[in-house]
């Protein structure tokens, strides 16, 4: 309720940019997901918001544009999908097939890379600028006989683990 309380004080004055320090921190799933939503209505409607969090989830889902700060300076920032790419930390999944994908489909994909096989298993790469759901949906549609996603690294935490380790930063 503290949460909530402080953000709805914010925003009795109709502000144009928002501070948030881990306005996520102490919420159940449901009020995390309310407190996202509310966060991204307002910045559909033009409200700038500057998110302090350590939850990169919670970035992943509210921001496009991020900075890394280690001991006080900022070491990178830039757009998630930029940072992502440069940086060689595309999202990586490991699928489970139940069978062949169609021999045409595989080497056809716009936003995923095919990295390795293990039997029934594919490690894929998927391009920063696509959804995991859309990259599911591709290929379903190109008759990928898909069981099981798991993830497996790469994405933000990959980046932001990589970027403050003792020596990088």
């Amino acid at each position: 309720m503290r949460q909530r309380l402080g953000l709805a004080r914010a925003l009795i004055g109709d502000p144009a940019l928002l501070i948030l320090d881990e306005p996520t921190n102490g919420l159940d799933p449901r009020g995390r997901r309310e407190m996202h939503d509310l966060l991204l209505r307002l910045a559909a409607d033009g409200v700038a918001i500057l998110l302090c969090t350590h939850l990169l989830d919670d970035v992943e889902r509210l921001c496009d544009h991020v900075g890394v700060m280690v001991a006080g300076r900022t070491i990178v920032e830039g757009k998630i999908t930029d940072l992502i790419r440069t940086h060689r930390r595309l999202p990586r999944f490991l699928l489970r097939l139940a069978g062949e994908p169609p021999p045409s489909a595989v080497g056809n994909l716009c936003h995923i890379s095919p990295v390795t096989r293990d039997g029934d298993w594919w490690t894929v790469d998927l391009d920063a600028a696509i959804e995991p759901d859309a990259a599911w949906r591709e290929l379903l549609f190109r008759g990928w006989p898909v069981t099981e996603i798991h993830r497996t690294g790469g994405g933000l935490e990959d980046l932001y683990l990589r970027l403050t380790e003792p020596g990088n930063a």
